[in-house]
């Protein structure tokens, strides 16, 4: 029985499956414990409910939303930065202290055979970046966004840029890293250094960008199909495909959904719902005339929102749904495109029309554009008719719903992606 540390970044899209590979590991008779953030989770479960992150110490006092609440009146790009910062950069020493708690012990207790990281959770570089791998455990990364890693053949993460192959995509590459460098993410680079040289770290050492590249092993949960190609990308990086969702909700009573009718699934994700006027409603505006039936996820809560499409029969609006017996049974997703989900789909099949621009999404969205399995409106907001006209696209080129099929297939062969994790852990101790 090995002794794992499992640690992740206090983001529910980055804690659910490192929640869920911590106890597959439990399940298979290891000693687990589960870091979010910096609470400690003795008995790690699927479903661990997600701590609230500390108030950043810059919020004022009694005003915890000021700052976000302004963030709506900024550009993109700063709303990015923002979200950088507050959610990879400013909990790095508060990370890198539990950690260094947990991994040294003290005399009488038991180190740690391994550590599994998220790859964003920073506070476990400062491990990484000063101690001799013959020092410290080996440390395997879980990576739940689309690959950060500089490369020439790649735009910068953040810039949403698909490759453009040769000299000239090369020298945009270079480019557009040093004006993002140098502009919008100079404040990120100078707050990762200052927090570096407390570990005597060089400067430009310590960076989310190229974090992936300082692990023992990593393993990406997403498909190859939907990631650029890269000459930097190291050998030990496997993708093994979307974890699996199981729940226990069961399916919808809709006899249109299993009597074979097109379905559209609808999702502004688990966090990005606050406002469905975003994406969810101008979506099923856009698909009044289509015939199909629409399966519209909130996120919870919105009663006077589902009241008012309780009487269409076409329309079923849920708080939440379970992907194991929905995704079978859609033909396309329209969604905010949280990683997780748009990974899901294609390991279904399901041909995607992305809108989104908060956190990765934007990059998820280009992805899809490229990977030829879907469209990306390139908003968060669109509007009913260029849904519409994107929906009347798909159904109208084949070449959608061929590329979906053939990403499908080669999903299906890389077996369970929690097994493969597994075995890798052990293999690294």
């Amino acid at each position: 029985m090995a002794r794992l540390l499992v640690v992740a970044t206090q983001v529910y899209g980055h804690v659910r499956p490192l929640a869920q590979i911590a106890a597959a590991l439990r399940g298979n008779g290891h000693d687990v414990i589960l870091v979010v953030g910096t609470t400690v989770e003795e008995t790690p479960t699927p479903d661990i409910t997600v701590p609230p992150p500390p108030v950043p110490a810059h919020r004022e006092p009694g005003r915890p939303d000021f700052r976000r609440r302004l963030d709506g009146f900024r550009p993109s790009w700063v709303r990015g930065r923002n979200e950088i910062l507050e959610t990879f950069v400013d909990p790095v020493r508060r990370q890198a202290g539990t950690l260094s708690r947990l991994v040294h012990p003290g005399p009488i207790g038991r180190p740690f055979d391994a550590i599994v990281a998220d790859v964003s959770y920073l506070g476990v570089q400062p491990l990484l970046l000063t101690t001799p791998r013959r020092l410290r455990p080996p440390v395997i990364g879980i990576s739940t966004t689309p690959i950060m890693l500089r490369s020439a053949d790649c735009a910068p993460f953040g810039a949403a840029l698909p490759p453009w192959p040769g000299p000239a995509g090369e020298r945009r590459n270079r480019q557009t890293d040093w004006l993002l460098r140098k502009g919008p993410l100079r404040p990120v680079r100078r707050a990762l250094d200052a927090v570096a040289a407390e570990w005597d770290i060089g400067p430009g050492e310590l960076d989310l960008f190229d974090a992936i590249s300082r692990f023992d092993r990593v393993f990406q949960l997403g498909l190859p199909e939907l990631e650029y190609p890269r000459r930097e990308l190291p050998s030990f990086v496997d993708f093994v495909g979307p974890l699996p969702v199981h729940c226990s909700c069961g399916g919808l009573d809709h006899p249109e959904i299993e009597a074979g009718r097109r379905v559209v699934h609808i999702t502004q994700g688990t966090l990005d719902n606050h406002d469905l006027s975003r994406l969810l409603l101008p979506s099923i505006r856009a698909l009044a005339d289509s015939g199909a039936t629409v399966i519209a996820s909130t996120g919870g809560g919105h009663a006077d929102v589902r009241a008012r499409f309780r009487t269409d029969p076409r329309i079923r609006m849920v708080d939440f749904v379970c992907y194991d017996w929905l995704l079978p049974r859609s033909d396309l997703m329209i969604t905010n495109g949280g990683y997780g989900g748009v990974q899901l789909a294609a390991r279904h099949g399901i041909p995607l029309i992305v809108a989104g621009d908060t956190q990765d999404k934007a990059e998820v969205g280009a992805r899809v554009r490229w990977s030829g399995i879907g469209i990306d409106l390139r908003t968060g907001r669109p509007r009913h008719r260029r849904i519409g006209a994107a929906v009347r696209a798909i159904r109208r080129d084949r070449r959608y719903a061929r590329r979906a099929a053939e990403i499908a297939r080669s999903a299906g062969r890389l077996g369970d992606p929690l097994d493969r994790i597994i075995a890798g852990v052990l293999a690294q101790l």
